[in-house]
């Protein structure tokens, strides 16, 4: 797994409210997780009290939101992400990550977008990546001339 990894993806449902809700509830996510990192509780002891299954329904990275808009009756809105996924962090995207997490609350969220780490960049599914290439090969849509 590669260290520094950048998320830029689209959410969207057929509800407005549902999208308000996913925002609301990854703000508090990243809101309690970090007043539980200040007050210097662990993450393990954290996941026991509050009875979550896996760190990913805790631990956050935090995202950035764009406005919800809507189009024929669907709406959307942009999200972008970071996080160091080394093999000791949490990541956002992978079936461990903060994506599946997500789903398993929100389970009609449709959720997609590109990755790009220090190695590769690809597509995002739901919470799986679809590797498209190496960073600076031929087809790298960033590879500077």
């Amino acid at each position: 797994m590669s260290n520094d990894v950048t998320y830029n993806l689209t959410f969207s449902h057929s509800s407005k409210d549902y999208l308000d809700e996913v925002v609301k509830y990854l703000k508090n996510k990243k809101d309690n997780y970090d007043q539980a990192v200040q007050a210097g509780e662990s993450t393990e002891n954290m996941i026991k009290r509050l009875g979550m299954e896996s760190p990913a329904d805790f631990v956050s990275w935090g995202f950035e939101f764009s406005h919800i808009e809507g189009n024929n009756g669907y709406f959307y809105i942009d999200v972008y992400g970071w996080a160091n996924e080394n093999s000791t962090n949490i990541p956002i995207g992978d079936e461990d990550g903060e994506l599946a997490s997500l789903m398993k609350k929100f389970p009609e969220l449709d959720i997609e977008g590109n990755y790009r780490d220090d190695f590769t960049y690809g597509k995002i599914y739901g919470f799986t990546k679809d590797m498209q290439g190496s960073v600076g090969d031929t087809d790298d849509p960033e590879k500077e001339d």
